[in-house]
């Protein structure tokens, strides 16, 4: 290797890097610089290519360089979402445009926020969850955080929650409570019942949902199935207990990626997002007035329940739904194996770490700790046992009967968007009638009063005659275009509900499709069934031998 030429490549990408303000502008020049080099060290591709890929490794990435005939192509990807040449680009941009020393100002924070996600629409990345990875990993640096400080986003609002050291302490003791065979009531109904109701506006089984989906893309490509599974109940006790602390101290009931074990906003409006949103329509004395009081109640949530008491209501919701996470969880690996003909890498990545979870279930047994765990076969209630490739089978059928149905269903749904809106321009023209009719009511009376005075004023001048007779036509005239209004809206609302009764025919069609969809894949419907009931059996029998003896 020409070890001068590497070093030279080396610095011609360091000098693009610290001169441009963005990742893609920086990846363009050096395109330039390295073909500007490449063009008198035709024979030294190699040492030009390990400098790039080199170079672009120790800033989180992964280059796959190509010499064309008159340019060099550079591809690149992130390996590292927390620490990569698009973190420090944002970096550097922020710190540019604002003094980081009013940061830990909220307000200021979030403006700061807005910026970096503003910057970030601008780069070549489209993953929502890849640009908030790198958003928090940037603002956690300037804002100065710990690497095991958790930082999210409600509403683009920063959360900041310091990595809590006593929770540490508690996790021995986590591990042991949420044991299945320790049965014991871990809370009174009374305190039970007061995080019930203070959770009440949370939707805790699709909180539970999220956590669940978001171990599993977080985990399942970066752990081997035994790891995995003897971490994946402690994982979600824990990332529970993080997303129902953060509700009750008025946070976001969001439920996206976990960063430092807190949850992210996955673009839903939390109830505090709605209040707000509400405010805007009262004065603002009143909306400072409901701001205060939300914040005491959601002050007062919060300070009602320690860490280890919302760790204990978690395990007990784990115990008593374990069953569904189960079930999610089955179903999440198995739509997983079931994206292996999407191209994006990613769910390639995904895809590769499905098929070995779904292998790992082989009926054989493993040693861990010291301790032998029985992995079962994934055998269902017809005693069929299910290999990889007759999951992978049944999921390409499964895949195409669901898309079949799933068109029927979109139509339904269109369909009944469409009926919404007919009912609704229905029932504006019946008020629109109604207010006519009135007016017809009124311009009767005003005529009939107006043709009598015409019938007194018969011996008076002529023009008082005439000005009485205008102003009778005038209403006359009034009178014939609200008929004709009146009969136009009746024109339209019979047309409509001529309408209706086709979309309603269109409607059953689609549910006949439906239904003959299932008729015709009864079987096939009922065989997945099994699989995803027998696939969730295996998981949940080696997690808890695992939780109890391992």
């Amino acid at each position: 290797m020409n070890q001068g030429l590497y070093l030279e490549s080396i610095n011609q990408m360091t000098k693009e890097f610290l001169a441009q303000k963005n990742f893609e502008d920086f990846l363009a020049q050096s395109k330039v610089a390295i073909g500007a080099l490449l063009a008198h060290n035709d024979a030294e591709k190699d040492t030009i290519r390990k400098a790039v890929v080199d170079f672009l490794a120790q800033r989180g990435m992964r280059a796959v360089v190509m010499f064309r005939a008159d340019s060099v192509e550079i591809k690149t990807s992130i390996t590292n979402p927390e620490k990569n040449a698009y973190v420090d680009f944002l970096i550097r941009y922020l710190s540019e445009k604002r003094d980081t020393k009013t940061l830990q100002n909220s307000e200021k924070s979030a403006e700061c926020i807005k910026d970096a996600f503003a910057y970030m629409q601008n780069s070549a990345i489209k993953d929502e969850s890849l640009v908030r990875d790198i958003v928090r990993s940037a603002m956690k640096k300037i804002l100065g955080l710990n690497e095991r400080d958790g930082l999210f986003f409600n509403n683009l609002e920063p959360y900041i929650k310091n990595f809590d050291f006593d929770l540490v302490e508690n996790n021995a003791k986590i591990r042991e409570l949420k044991k299945p065979s320790n049965i014991e009531s871990l809370l009174d109904s009374a305190t039970k019942d007061k995080i019930t109701n203070a959770l009440k506006d949370a939707n805790l089984s699709a909180l539970a949902r999220q956590v669940t989906q978001d171990i599993i893309a977080q985990r399942l490509s970066a752990l081997a199935p035994i790891d995995f599974l003897s971490n994946f109940s402690f994982g979600f006790i824990q990332n529970l207990a993080k997303c129902i602390e953060s509700v009750l101290a008025g946070g976001a009931s969001e439920g996206g990626a976990f960063a430092g074990g807190a949850p992210e906003n996955s673009g839903k409006k939390s109830e505090a997002e709605s209040k707000s949103t509400e405010s805007k329509n009262v004065d603002s004395k009143n909306a400072d007035s409901k701001s205060a009081e939300s914040k005491n109640i959601d002050s007062s949530a919060s300070a009602q329940f320690s860490p280890t008491i919302i760790n204990y209501y978690c395990i007990e919701y784990y115990r008593s739904s374990k069953g569904a996470i189960y079930g999610i969880l089955a179903q999440g690996i198995l739509d997983l194996l079931g994206d292996s003909a999407l191209a994006n890498a990613t769910n390639m990545t995904a895809n590769a770490a499905a098929k070995r979870f779904v292998s790992f279930f082989d009926g054989q047994n493993r040693s861990v700790n010291g301790k032998s765990v029985h992995i079962l076969l994934i055998q269902d209630v017809d005693s069929k046992v299910w290999s990889l490739n007759d999951i992978e089978y049944i999921l390409r059928s499964e895949t195409s009967v669901n898309t079949a149905i799933q068109a029927q269903k979109q139509k339904i749904a269109t369909t009944q968007d469409t009926l919404q809106k007919i009912e609704q321009t229905l029932q504006q023209n019946d008020k629109a009638i109604a207010e006519k009719l009135s007016q017809i009511d009124m311009l009767t009376q005003e005529y009939d009063a107006k043709k009598a005075k015409s019938l007194e004023q018969q011996n008076t001048d002529v023009e008082t005659r005439n000005a009485m007779t205008k102003i009778i036509n005038g209403i006359l005239q009034q009178k014939i275009q609200t008929l004709d209004a009146i009969s136009s809206l009746k024109t339209q609302s019979a047309q409509l509900k001529e309408s209706i009764h086709k979309l309603y025919d269109d409607q059953k069609k689609a549910q006949a499709e439906i239904n003959l969809i299932t008729r015709e894949n009864k079987e096939s419907i009922r065989r997945f069934e099994n699989l995803a009931r027998a696939f969730s059996f295996c998981i949940g029998e080696v997690i808890e031998d695992l939780d109890n003896n391992v």
